[in-house]
């Protein structure tokens, strides 16, 4: 396997730069916390990373159903987070447009070149695979539980980002085991 890969601080990091980005205005309080920075990066570890050295791994395939990116999103997830979600807080989903360098109203619908669009940013871009995680959490109305509480997160991001999907409760905790600061 080659050493090339993304570090975990650097993961996180990045994380923290953009929920910063979209934590402006009194409403969005919590949007980067600790806790939010945490469960977000487990999931990506989850959903998406192997290897010790946190290589991305991209599940690149076509089809409908077929989950894309880092996070494994689903396209229908990522549409049902604009159309359900984000086009009713149009100052948070400016933002993300801002922040994630994205025009989310071109990638909201499901033509073929919107489905290609879809595609390209589920499969190359970070920012948005970020930004769409803590956007699945949102609107969820339990607080995210204490990043120190591992099966907590682990039974919350079972239930509101991996549910019927692959996801485990010991998976998450060896995520949260990779991913802890040394």
């Amino acid at each position: 396997m080659s050493n090339t890969g993304i570090h975990v601080d650097d993961l996180r990091n990045l994380i923290t730069k953009v929920l910063e980005g979209l934590s402006v205005g009194a409403k969005r309080r919590g949007m980067a916390s600790n806790n939010a920075i945490e469960l977000v990066l487990r999931t990506i570890v989850v959903e998406g990373l192997i290897g010790s050295n946190f290589h991305l791994r991209q599940k690149i395939k076509t089809g409908i159903g077929v989950a894309r990116g880092i996070c494994q999103f689903e396209p229908w997830v990522a549409r049902s987070v604009i159309n359900d979600y984000l086009d009713f807080r149009p100052s948070l989903k400016g933002d993300i447009e801002a922040v994630c360098l994205c025009d989310l109203s071109m990638i909201d619908d499901e033509t073929p070149q919107e489905m290609a669009l879809m595609d390209l940013q589920l499969q190359g871009n970070i920012l948005l695979n970020i930004a769409l995680i803590r956007m699945k959490y949102r609107p969820v109305p339990r607080p995210i539980p204490s990043a120190g509480d591992v099966l907590a997160q682990a039974q919350y991001y079972l239930k509101y980002y991996n549910a019927g999907g692959k996801g485990t409760v010991t998976k998450f905790r060896k995520a949260a085991e990779r991913t802890a600061s040394k």
